[in-house]
């Protein structure tokens, strides 16, 4: 369990170094527009979703719980990537806001699920 806790650790981080630093793994060359620009440093956001994942949930069972986790962490790692894009290459249109919104929704309804299912297994003791 601790070596997929520090596996996820070490996800999380190359996650969070390559959304600031895209270019480090491949240069595509000058972005087209402000959108692909910021999309760049999201795609860097599913490696630091799978880190969370593995550092924060390291059992299978129950499946539902284990789905809710990687629904949330992996939202919340693209969350955490496009805000960084958004920081590091400004404030851009609208659909960059609105994938912002999404991904905050997903989490809490997610993480609305996991509150509850935990509350529920406290209270069956």
């Amino acid at each position: 369990m601790i070596a997929l806790r520090i596996l996820g650790g070490v996800l999380v981080l190359a996650g969070l170094v390559l959304s600031v630093a895209p270019t480090l793994a491949l240069d595509p060359g000058d972005a087209p527009d402000l959108f692909e620009a910021i999309e760049r440093h999201v795609r860097w956001g599913l490696l630091i979703g799978i880190g969370l994942l593995l550092a924060v949930r390291t059992s299978l069972r129950p499946w539902r719980v284990t789905f809710a986790h990687l629904v949330c962490w992996v939202s919340a790692g693209y969350l955490v990537a496009r805000l960084i894009g958004i920081a590091l290459e400004g404030a851009s249109s609208g659909r960059q806001w609105l994938w912002v919104g999404v991904e905050v929704a997903i989490c809490l309804v997610a993480g609305g699920y996991l509150v509850r299912k935990r509350d529920g297994a406290r209270g069956e003791r």
